[in-house]
């Protein structure tokens, strides 16, 4: 019996459920764009942010930590404050605060393999006398472990998914000059001296950066967001069952929904430039329309610039993907209190 119950202890938990993979969206490749030291030192930088992230994990016990529970206008604050931050950053910068998350993630995943081989050890030098005693001691070494995890959760992975999703709601900096030298040169009088096919070029690569950004084909019908069913997460967390990747699926769903919601009129302005450049390649226009063709096109440039800028600024405040961190937030602070017996 004490063998089997070793073997049982031994296998992965439902709960051990943390994966360091966590893909927002495709994103264009960073260049190394520099941008001037001085743009370096800026306020409340991500990096900052991570840092003091890590500080209180690594500095704490677990034993001193204390769930908090930030209200709805503390978490919009912080998120457009981040986002104003994220949008300022150079490839460098970038590269450098996601190999301080992946050290800091490989940090939470030694706290619980430690854990684990503690729990063994104790089990192999003290036995349990019966199989009553024994099953009491898989409950609290799951508990243990669930807490350990939900901690991991709080402090080091869910700030880093929310900085990936963050960070996915813009054009990168790469993709940012991308994007700035295909609507000029569609407003270049020298690109209409060469095949409709060089502008249409162009025109794809709006479509493909905005694709990139949104998640999804814009030539295609968007699709219909996920219903964002916390309680998925809530009531299994209630019950001391930690599944990160339902937590990692809301925040995912709730972005989309966010970027969704905030991109109507751009992918319609695209859809728009779109037909105009390809209605050059099927129906060119006469001498004495180009010039009016040519005005058309570069008027839906700017619209598209113009719905772009709309888009940044209705996307920093976009609340589902807030009112997925203030719900899991709180599941895990409940949790926690709970075990603690707070």
């Amino acid at each position: 019996m004490k063998l089997s119950l070793l073997l049982l202890l031994a296998l992965p938990l439902p709960v051990m459920a943390q994966s360091s993979t966590f893909n927002p969206r495709p994103t264009t490749s960073q260049s190394n764009y520099n941008f001037r030291v001085q743009q370096q030192q800026r306020n409340y930088p991500e990096r900052e942010f991570q840092r003091r992230m890590m500080e209180k994990q690594l500095q704490r016990p677990a034993s001193a930590r204390r769930p908090s529970q930030p209200q709805p206008a503390q978490l919009q604050q912080e998120a457009t404050q981040q986002q104003l931050a994220l949008r300022r950053q150079s490839a460098p910068e970038i590269a450098a605060a996601q190999k301080r998350q992946a050290e800091a993630e490989q940090q939470a995943a030694a706290r619980h393999t430690q854990l684990v081989r503690e729990q063994q050890r104790k089990r192999l030098a003290a036995p349990a006398q019966d199989e009553q005693l024994a099953t009491v001691q898989l409950r609290q070494d799951m508990q243990q472990l669930t807490q350990l995890l939900v901690e991991n959760y709080r402090e080091v992975y869910l700030p880093g998914r929310l900085t990936s999703a963050l960070r996915s709601r813009m054009l990168s900096a790469r993709a940012q000059q991308d994007w700035n030298a295909a609507t000029k040169a569609l407003q270049s009088k020298a690109e209409w001296s060469k095949p409709p096919a060089a502008l249409a070029a162009h025109s794809q690569t709006l479509t493909t950066l905005a694709s990139e950004l949104l998640g999804y084909d814009i030539t295609l019908p968007a699709p219909a967001p996920l219903p964002l069913a916390t309680s998925s997460f809530e009531v299994p967390m209630a019950r001391g069952y930690f599944d990160q990747s339902v937590a990692d699926q809301l925040l995912l769903s709730a972005n989309q929904a966010d970027k969704l919601a905030a991109s109507g009129p751009l992918v319609a302005a695209l859809q728009s430039l779109n037909a105009q450049v390809a209605a050059l390649a099927t129906t060119p226009p006469a001498a004495e329309t180009q010039q009016n063709r040519q005005q058309e096109i570069r008027e839906s440039v700017r619209i598209a610039n113009q719905e772009m800028e709309r888009y940044n600024a209705r996307i920093i405040t976009a609340g589902s993907l807030l009112q997925v961190q203030q719900s899991l937030l709180q599941a895990t602070a409940s949790y926690l209190t709970q075990a603690s017996g707070g």
